[in-house]
């Protein structure tokens, strides 16, 4: 994943954009352990923008966040008129035990953000240009 950095003392987001969508990877440490979501966001210009539904399981059907969406925001201008909707999953259910790794990188997090990236990117392709 062809990706740009941001560290705070927080966190760390790693994030790509792509034609009216960014896909995010954020990592950080909370009481000791490490947490890890991945998060969409779909700009009106998206083809998938108007099949979004304003709850957490909202997000476009055929997307592979881990284990479905746990998070939904619908970002709205002064206006009230929705510029963004994103949608986000988290690594820590059960069994997913990314709690002790050592290397963020090295977790299937980034493959994920890497394959969600890629539908999106595929849904903005008409038919036979692929």
């Amino acid at each position: 994943m062809k990706m740009f950095y941001e560290n705070s003392r927080q966190h760390h987001c790693w994030f790509q954009d792509g034609k009216n969508f960014r896909v995010e990877a954020r990592y950080w440490i909370s009481h000791g352990q490490n947490k890890y979501n991945v998060y969409i966001y779909l700009f009106p210009e998206h083809p998938l923008f108007a099949e979004c539904r304003e709850e957490i399981w909202g997000c476009p059907d055929g997307l592979t966040l881990h284990w479905g969406s746990t998070y939904c925001e619908w970002i709205r201008d002064k206006d009230g008129v929705v510029t963004c909707k994103s949608y986000g999953s988290d690594y820590a259910h059960s069994g997913d035990n990314y709690e002790n790794e050592i290397d963020p990188m090295n977790t299937p997090i980034f493959y994920d953000a890497q394959k969600i990236f890629d539908e999106l990117e595929m849904a903005t392709t008409p038919s036979g240009d692929e």
